[in-house]
């Protein structure tokens, strides 16, 4: 089979567009990925190793990885869950050190003691953990 050189010019180029557009699709499933997790009520689970840097898959979403910066920080419910597993109790002030000290990073203007104490009065409301005078414990899966 022959090509004429313009057809296979116009076939590398498409094969180019082809290829920025797959780089963008998987930029873009990673970023989503990043969200859902903290909406995964099974075992709670950092989106990021605080030694490795990544969530397991080997890729830590980073904010060019994401069409909208405000997403980046959607795994604050996975990293306070995971805090409770770990501590097994704690005020919103000390899951919020603790998330400090593992390496979250607030991109909010809200403090982020403030957005850890509403997510925990959020999922008290669903069930997921106890609250006994702002004392938080995560409730056990049945």
């Amino acid at each position: 089979m022959s090509l004429s050189p313009s057809t296979v010019l116009d076939l590398r180029k498409e094969l180019e567009g082809l290829n920025r557009i797959r780089t963008h699709a998987e930029a873009r499933i990673k970023a989503i990925e990043a969200i859902l997790v903290p909406f995964d009520m099974g075992p709670a689970t950092l989106p990021f190793s605080p030694s490795e840097g990544t969530n397991g898959s080997g890729h830590r979403p980073k904010v060019r990885d994401v069409a909208d910066p405000s997403f980046v920080s959607t795994g604050l419910r996975a990293a306070i869950l995971d805090s409770l597993k770990r501590r097994g109790t704690g005020r919103a002030a000390d899951v919020s050190k603790m998330l400090v000290m593992q390496g979250f990073k607030n991109d909010s203007p809200t403090p982020l003691t403030t957005r850890v104490y509403n997510d925990l009065w959020r999922l008290s409301q669903k069930g997921v953990v106890d609250s006994k005078d702002g004392v938080f414990t995560l409730k056990e899966s049945r």
